[in-house]
């Protein structure tokens, strides 16, 4: 959530807490690549000023709202499966909530 909520914040420092007409939504994309490749301390550094923000409440509405978001749901499915050299995912449902299972094969040392 670090990553969602530090890109969503970044978009928001940029297009102010109303997204600018949609805005929000490319430049978060944008952050969110950046932050993933800058690493949990910068992610988690932004993620922590901007959930104590003014605007978190618009800020935690945004990252819940792009999260749930089915097209989200699959390229996160997607680029996870990529990243984490998974092997095999899966959907299953728990107590009625649809979650993605990942686990990679092979040596468990990775």
């Amino acid at each position: 959530m670090d990553l969602i909520y530090a890109s969503i914040g970044t978009a928001m420092d940029y297009t102010g807490p109303e997204g600018s007409f949609g805005l929000w939504v490319p430049i978060a994309c944008a952050a969110a690549s950046y932050y993933a490749m800058a690493g949990g301390e910068a992610t988690s550094d932004k993620a922590a000023k901007v959930t104590r923000s003014p605007d978190s409440a618009k800020m935690m509405k945004k990252s819940w709202g792009c999260v749930s978001l089915s097209a989200v749901k699959r390229m996160s499915l997607r680029v996870s499966r990529i990243l984490k050299r998974a092997s095999c995912a899966e959907k299953v449902e728990i107590a009625g909530i649809p979650c993605f299972i990942l686990s990679k094969r092979g040596d468990s040392s990775e």
